[in-house]
């Protein structure tokens, strides 16, 4: 399938190109940070069948207004996803026997979350505004990207200036 991803800035075609195993995006609001998320997780889905992506805001509220929402309008006319509101998880069915790739929608109640994501497996993991979460939230998901296949593993870690991680 081709998709568009339309016409990044200078910053998000940086952030696009990284190669890395850790990718930093940071600015202002406004900067498209959320909008890089949204995009290179949906690319992300369509180019590697099977990629497990799991995209992280502190708040529920907020990601269900900045990725949950915006991502089924990006995507609804592709006609290839589904969304299961209960356990907050897209697929996109690639067809042709291919593997189905799924983005989950997660949050992070503090050191209760652990138990809700010991053991999972993601190939890219996005933490949007990641001066929300603490350095224990950080370490944590990182064990979570992991898997046996050939899929790049990717952390993505948005942030504002100025703002300090809490402590651990």
């Amino acid at each position: 399938m081709t998709w568009d991803v339309g016409t990044p800035n200078e910053k998000q075609k940086q952030a696009f190109l990284a190669r890395t195993l850790y990718v930093g995006y940071g600015g202002a609001k406004g900067g498209g940070k959320t909008w890089f998320i949204q995009h290179k997780a949906v690319g992300g889905a369509l180019q590697y069948p099977g990629i497990k992506i799991l995209i992280m805001r502190a708040h529920y509220p907020e990601l269900e207004q900045n990725h949950i929402r915006p991502i089924k309008t990006l995507v609804a006319p592709m006609g290839i996803t589904t969304y299961n509101g209960s356990n907050h998880l897209m697929t996109f069915d690639l067809g042709d026997d291919l593997p189905e790739s799924t983005i989950q929608f997660g949050h992070w109640a503090g050191e209760e979350s652990e138990s809700e994501y010991n053991g999972l497996e993601y190939d890219w993991i996005f933490m949007d505004e990641a001066t929300q979460f603490s350095e224990r939230a950080f370490n944590f998901l990182g064990g979570c990207l992991r898997g046996a296949n050939d899929i790049p593993k990717r952390f993505y870690v948005t942030c504002n200036p100025g703002k300090l991680c809490p402590a651990a």
